[in-house]
């Protein structure tokens, strides 16, 4: 069993590379397409100085750019920051102030509010349009030393007794569930 769930996202794409992934806006994507597709988003964050265990918040209603930049951010070694589209100014200056994300990867309609935010939260470096996540880039990507106790994704909880608490998963955990699940 693997111990990262950066290497189960590889071994997915590599063994499933023909078959469907998903399926937007009408087009049917393989995996194989989406696999390179992340790894070009990977490659792009990385040039723009996204490092292993980076916060990078993902704040846009475009499904498949989000989508592409979360992997993206996953394959960089980045710990991807998902965050509501619909959340206020008020919200996202507490999402990205409690997460430390370095980096925004936002969509058109949530740029005004990043903006504004800018130079309000101190650890917010970089700001990025999620369209060009899918454009990426022709500098190759380079692969991360990842290992199952460095964090993968942190996800926020709803909040009902306060503020919502950020939940940093690791690889290793990510990855065992994806085991588990697939056991099921």
């Amino acid at each position: 069993m693997s111990r990262s769930f950066l290497r189960e996202l590889e071994r997915a794409f590599e063994v499933h590379a023909a078959r469907p992934a998903l399926s937007c806006g009408g087009r049917v994507i393989p995996y194989r397409e989406l696999g390179a597709l992340a790894e070009r988003a990977a490659a792009w964050l990385q040039g723009v100085g996204v490092n292993p265990g980076d916060r990078v918040a993902l704040f846009t209603d475009e499904k498949l750019p989000f989508l592409v930049a979360q992997l993206g951010a996953s394959l960089a070694g980045a710990v991807p920051v998902p965050l509501n589209p619909a959340f206020t100014r008020e919200e996202m200056r507490y999402f990205l102030t409690d997460s430390g994300a370095r980096v925004i990867v936002c969509g058109h309609a949530q740029r005004p509010v990043v903006d504004v935010l800018r130079g309000e939260v101190p650890t917010l470096e970089v700001s990025l349009s999620v369209g060009d996540a899918l454009d990426g880039t022709d500098v190759p990507w380079r692969r991360p030393d990842i290992g199952p106790d460095d964090s993968c994704l942190m996800i926020y909880s709803s909040g009902t007794t306060g503020w919502p608490k950020g939940v940093v998963h690791t690889h290793g955990n990510a990855a065992a569930s994806l085991h588990a699940l697939a056991a099921c």
